[in-house]
């Protein structure tokens, strides 16, 4: 009970350990690689009230843990692939009060199968945070200091069954990141201020029935919005825009109105309409 810090690798790869771990409430910090993949530990995961960092690959393959996870108020910094590979933990992910969700902290945590919860103190999401995390479920609303997402952050979130619902200042998607959010639907509202939306940003999203792109739009990436056959209505593509990347809109079946095409474009690449 006089612990206060788990320094770095002290139980790496004790994947003997059975039964539930306890954290003593006096640690504060858990150092890197301090559980990874101790992987026989069961249960429910309490992060202790007084712990206010979690560093890289701290529980990463925590494959064992089949409860909830849960995390004190006190908590700063939660850092890159912390939780990586722990695909048992199930229920709700309602993420702390931190500023920045580092890369790959919940990648392929597969097993959560309830909401998830990003407060407004969130400034940064960073690659391939919830990547994998395939049965979250309910709507996603991402917190209001966003301004870029970054890369792969919620790809393959297929559980997500409600709307997206997008912060003002919002002015890039990057690659990949809803690549395969096939659950969510109703209108894909991209807010005014978006410039850039990168390949693949939203491939295979399957269920989005309408969509509105914003007159400050620049750049359209590559199959950026292949494969989203439910979209219909016209497809009105604003002035301003510059490039449209190859298959953006590819096996689009869905649209059945007009499509606007304006004089801005510079170039329109192969299969950009295709299907």
């Amino acid at each position: 009970s006089k612990i206060t810090f788990i320094k770095k690798n002290v139980f790496n790869g004790c994947h003997g350990f059975t039964g539930s771990l306890l954290i003593p409430n006096n640690v504060s910090e858990i150092y890197n690689y301090a559980f990874y993949g101790c992987y026989g530990f069961t249960g429910s995961l309490s992060i202790p009230e007084n712990v206010q960092r979690i560093y890289e690959y701290s529980f990463s393959n925590c494959k064992g843990f089949n409860g909830t996870l849960t995390f004190p108020p006190k908590l700063e910094y939660l850092d890159g692939s912390a939780f990586s590979g722990c695909n048992g933990f199930i229920g709700d992910l309602t993420i702390p009060n931190i500023r920045v969700i580092e890369e790959r902290t919940f990648l392929d945590c597969s097993g959560f199968n309830g909401f998830l919860t990003i407060p407004d103190s969130v400034e940064q999401i960073n690659e391939y945070a919830f990547s994998g995390c395939s049965h979250l479920i309910g709507s996603l609303k991402i917190p209001s200091k966003i301004t870029n997402i970054q890369q792969g952050a919620f790809s393959g979130c297929s559980g997500f069954t409600g709307t997206l619902e997008f912060p003002f200042n919002l002015t890039t998607i990057h690659e990949s990141a809803f690549y395969d959010c096939s659950g969510l639907s109703g209108t894909l509202n991209i807010p005014e201020g978006v410039k850039i939306i990168k390949d693949y940003a939203f491939y295979n999203c399957i269920n989005f029935d309408s969509l509105h792109l914003p007159q400050s739009l620049l750049s359209l990436g590559k199959s950026s919005f292949e494969k989203c056959t439910k979209i219909s209505g016209n497809l009105h593509i604003q002035n301003g825009i510059r490039d449209i990347g190859e298959s953006c809109f590819s096996e689009c079946t869905g649209f059945s109105g007009t499509l606007s095409i304006p004089e801005t474009i510079n170039c329109i690449k192969r299969y950009t309409f295709n299907g």
